[in-house]
């Protein structure tokens, strides 16, 4: 996912960890149940699953719980339960999940999976008990990378691996799994094109589809029911970060903050798009809003977007400059994350250096920016400043 940490690992364990986990790391907040051919055949606990969704991308922690509680009382050997408990608490603490988060975050998943291979035990061809087993093992993989614990990191991916590819045969039976096919086609083959280095590991795994993964997700984001929402916003992601097409990413983030309007996350998002597109009026109510978080990944985006929008709409470089060094100062004590907006604020000092004629100055920002760029247009505008001073 977006918030995974990097960790210094040996060359072997680099390999094993990312040719195998490359996927599996981004299914890390995924809340998905069937449509169709599912064990929650009543209508009412269909409605309650679906209604804990809503507080819970909508960050009303208190009222999920109260829901899950009761969910938990009508069906308390589902693994949905579980993996929703689990759930609450990631997006609860994104982008920071702290370590005191995290038994608690274990705990639920190795019970979601326990109550999933019951369910296996007595119907092992069971859909939807193997999607909460890859949901389950994906996140732990993640939890367990963060935590720089690789092998057990490594035991739990390969298992989310082996649901993946599951997922290809049973996708037209139960359609979640398009999200999790259509997440693995397109990395599987977009990793390797970004890290050349792993192009000749990853032969080893089935083979994926750069525009069939695409038309999955849409599919997902279309089709499914409580996975729709997390195909919407990782398909999004790819179109802002990887494949250039902020008018698809905004047609995707603008009905999600519409619906969650207090989800800081989707409004980081909307705000790249928007910015892309130099919707700058629409953009200034998720940049306040943003700013006024108590979280610093949160507030950081929202200062160096608050830059662009003094620097690109209203002409005022020195407003700009000032929330673009609040930005970088604030980003400075989290040293490995956030780095698209710390790429952007330090572009952005360089063309405010370079209108005061500060070249060496602009030079220097463009090439912090490079360093951390997290897509090709702002690595292009920083190759073009350097070459030409």
């Amino acid at each position: 996912m977006v918030f995974s940490r990097n960790h210094a690992l040996g060359a072997n364990k680099v390999f094993t960890l990312k040719s195998i986990m490359f996927l599996l790391v981004s299914l890390t907040v995924s809340l998905s149940v069937s449509a169709q051919n599912s064990i929650l055949d009543n209508r009412d606990l269909d409605s309650l699953v679906l209604a804990i969704a809503t507080p819970i991308y909508n960050l009303h922690h208190e009222e999920a719980l109260r829901q899950l509680d009761i969910l938990a009382n009508r069906i308390p050997d589902h693994p949905i339960v579980d993996m929703l408990y689990a759930m609450n608490i990631l997006w609860e603490t994104i982008p920071d999940p702290q370590p005191d988060n995290f038994p608690d975050i274990e705990k639920h998943l190795f019970q979601c999976i326990s109550k999933a291979e019951q369910i296996l035990e007595t119907d092992e061809d069971n859909p939807e008990a193997v999607f909460f087993q890859l949901m389950a093992h994906g996140l732990l993989a993640q939890y367990y990378h963060e935590q720089g614990t690789t092998f057990k990191a490594v035991g739990e991916a390969k298992r989310a691996y082996n649901a993946v590819i599951a997922g290809f045969t049973l996708k037209e039976e139960y359609i979640e799994f398009y999200f999790s096919t259509g997440l693995y086609n397109y990395y599987r083959e977009k990793y390797p094109e970004l890290h050349p280095v792993y192009k000749p590991f990853v032969w080893i795994f089935r083979s994926g589809n750069i525009a069939e993964g695409l038309n999955q997700l849409h599919y997902a984001s279309q089709r499914t029911i409580l996975s729709k929402v997390e195909s919407a916003w990782y398909l999004a992601y790819i179109y802002l970060r990887y494949e250039a097409k902020p008018t698809k990413a905004y047609d995707l983030l603008s009905p999600l903050v519409s619906r969650y309007p207090r989800n800081f996350y989707f409004h980081t998002l909307l705000l790249e798009a928007l910015m892309s597109l130099e919707k700058f009026e629409e953009a200034a109510g998720s940049v306040n809003y943003l700013m006024s978080s108590e979280k610093w990944f949160y507030k950081m985006n929202g200062l160096t977007y608050k830059g662009l929008l003094e620097e690109k709409q209203n002409n005022n470089p020195t407003l700009a400059k000032e929330y673009y060094l609040r930005a970088i100062t604030l980003g400075e004590m989290h040293k490995n994350e956030g780095m698209h907006a710390k790429s952007l604020a330090y572009a952005g000092l360089a063309r405010v250096s370079d209108r005061e004629n500060d070249i060496d100055m602009a030079k220097i920002y463009f090439k912090k920016a490079a360093k951390l760029a997290q897509t090709e247009a702002i690595r292009e505008e920083a190759a073009t400043y350097l070459k030409s001073h």
